[in-house]
């Protein structure tokens, strides 16, 4: 789950800039067919980015603790160790609550949105299926929704079939042809994924907004009447909104579209033009040395917190309540890339390793891997009994 928090923090950060860029340079213009294409390079992008190798972030372990020297020791203080156990207990168990909560978080938004699905498939299964221009029309009496369409489908309510059905029929016809739903589904899966950054939500409503705006332009270029079809917008505000999830009629600001509709489309210019270049410059500078050192710590402490929280021990604990009677190392470790571990030399396991309180030990000493130790090895020597 640690894995999971920092690939958030690093999606999250490059949504951010993203999206900032995008609403300072082209979040105005009414060049619809670059806002969308690049609000949708934006989610594709803050998803799958923080996955590629450059993204990755690399630590040090036994043998770069020591590559300039064959080791060194940590002497500890005596009068802290207790402190620093209960402590360390209590930010692992913290670490753990927070990546719980971000996983709760995203099964809850993804829960929200198989809830929107379903609803539009009971709306399916209760309509009269209809086509029109191969089109196809799902005709739903119950309740009076508003007009939406999703799936290369349209779902209109059989009040609104009677009546005004030409102009709806054009303006979500063109959601079909453009496969809006498509754009919709990606950016639903990119608010799951970033449930707790308000940038994510509100690029979802820039995209309802975008394909509202393309809907609406391509009625005006249909022959329709403006002033007809704004009377008919401000008429379906009362009707049941449908689920985020689809392109609804009146799910988004009339007011933004009204005025969209008496623009002029917008030439691209040096924003658009700056567009493109700042966007690559930004996932240049997310992915740097510098991103990875900043993020460097966050990630070592989930990596530390919570693996080994669940078996955290009662500080206080006596080092020597498990008998340490093998020369050899354990082998309930796997032989990867892990150092040994000897404590008052003799080899034991990590699981041993983690029961000693730190107030007990006296010195812990790193060694650079050697011939018998190729992974490296952890020396820690206890204090006696005399001197506790």
């Amino acid at each position: 789950m640690g894995e999971f928090l920092i690939y958030s923090i690093k999606a999250a950060l490059l949504l951010s800039m993203l999206f900032s860029i995008y609403k300072l340079t082209v979040g105005k213009l009414k060049a619809l067919k670059l806002r969308r294409c690049l609000l949708l390079v934006i989610c594709f992008t803050a998803i799958a980015a923080p996955l590629l190798p450059a993204f990755s972030i690399s630590f040090i372990d036994s043998h770069s603790l020591n590559e300039n020297a064959d080791a060194f020791t940590v002497i500890l203080p005596d009068a802290e160790g207790s402190h620093a156990s209960t402590s360390g207990v209590f930010i692992s168990n913290i670490l753990r609550v927070i990546a719980y909560l971000f996983v709760a978080g995203t099964l809850l938004t993804a829960a929200y949105t198989l809830y929107g699905l379903a609803w539009i498939g009971k709306c399916l299964v209760n309509s009269k299926r209809s086509s029109v221009g191969g089109t196809n029309i799902s005709v739903v009496s119950r309740p009076h929704i508003s007009p939406f369409s999703f799936g290369g489908r349209i779902f209109i309510s059989d009040t609104d079939y009677i009546g005004d059905s030409e102009m709806i029929l054009c303006h979500e016809g063109s959601h079909v042809r453009h496969r809006h739903y498509l754009d919709l589904l990606a950016a639903r899966v990119t608010a799951s994924l970033q449930w707790w950054n308000p940038l994510a939500w509100m690029m979802l409503r820039e995209l309802h907004a975008v394909h509202e705006y393309q809907a609406d332009n391509d009625v005006m270029n249909a022959g329709f009447a403006v002033k007809d079809y704004q009377y008919m917008l401000l008429s379906k505000v009362s009707d049941i909104a449908v689920s985020r999830i689809a392109n609804g009629f009146g799910c988004s600001s009339l007011k933004q579209r009204l005025l969209m509709m008496n623009r002029q489309p917008s030439s691209i210019g040096w924003r658009g033009v700056l567009a493109v270049p700042v966007i690559i410059a930004a996932v240049a500078a997310i992915s740097s040395e510098t991103l990875a050192s900043a993020l460097e710590p966050a990630q070592s402490a989930f990596h530390q917190a919570i693996p080994s929280a669940p078996d955290a021990k009662i500080p206080g604990a006596a080092a020597s309540v498990a008998p340490v009677d093998t020369l050899a190392p354990s082998t309930s470790e796997s032989s990867d890339s892990k150092p040994l571990v000897r404590v008052n030399g003799k080899f034991v396991s990590y699981e041993y390793m983690e029961t000693i309180n730190p107030g007990d030990i006296e010195s812990i000493t790193v060694s650079k891997h050697g011939e018998y130790e190729p992974n490296g090895l952890i020396d820690i020597t206890l204090k006696s009994k005399d001197t506790k």
